[in-house]
């Protein structure tokens, strides 16, 4: 990025965006991605929202901060997730603290948590569990925990850092309803449980080897697509 005169917020938004702007158009929503980072990475940097920059263009930004917006943008050129920068990411409305302990959570991953609330509201109060199969950073059990009262769900991962993670957001979040574990699908001790309740979420195993490049608990991915199938033929009352 090149050096400006005028450090305000129009000037450095306008700067970020060329160099955050994909090289290759491939859909309409491409034209605003650059856009978007750059006021995703500048509201974090200013602790602003984006009604601030919208109507403060011509505001001063002091030169600290933007050394450390443009070293954001330097790192977003060379594909550090935006979430990973800005140690957060939103979900179901909430938002979560993310970090290379646990895996960004998915936008589409808001319609899996949407369908385990829809099965937990038909299920029979006395099967009132919900169970989170490598629940990284909590986003989706905790999401399901603060939208259906005080009944239960239980968050498992073979990440003792991915569960630190969890936990933290539960305290943050206030989820007291959400129960952590070490644990796999396999556990016989989990599974006895499982066999007893009605609903299951089990994480989604797409792309999981190019998604999991610097995060540390690789080894506890591979096993996903055998999980799904484990839940798929569990036997139903």
């Amino acid at each position: 990025m090149t050096d400006k005169t005028r450090h305000d917020v129009a000037h450095l938004l306008a700067d970020a965006t060329k160099e955050l702007q994909p090289r290759r158009i491939r859909c309409a929503m491409d034209r605003g991605v650059g856009r978007m980072e750059a006021q995703m990475l500048l509201t974090h940097v200013l602790k602003k929202d984006d009604v601030w920059l919208l109507t403060h263009p011509s505001s001063p930004v002091r030169g600290a901060q933007v050394a450390s917006f443009r070293s954001l943008v330097r790192r977003r050129t060379r594909h550090e997730p935006v979430a990973y920068l800005i140690g957060s990411r939103g979900f179901f409305g909430h938002d979560f603290a993310t970090d290379r302990r646990a895996l960004i959570p998915r936008p589409e991953t808001e319609l899996l948590a949407g369908l385990v609330l829809k099965a937990m509201r038909r299920a029979p109060s006395s099967r009132d569990l919900a169970w989170d199969v490598g629940t990284g950073s909590g986003a989706v059990a905790i999401s399901i925990a603060k939208a259906i009262g005080q009944r239960k769900v239980l968050a498992t991962d073979v990440s003792d850092d991915a569960l630190r993670l969890a936990r933290k957001n539960a305290k943050r979040l206030h989820a007291s309803n959400v129960a952590f574990l070490h644990a796999d699908l396999l556990d016989g001790n989990v599974r006895r449980v499982l066999d007893r309740r009605e609903v299951v979420k089990a994480a989604q195993p797409w792309d999981f080897e190019h998604r999991a490049r610097g995060v540390r608990h690789v080894d506890g991915l591979r096993p996903s697509v055998e999980y799904l199938r484990v839940v798929g033929e569990r036997p139903r009352d």
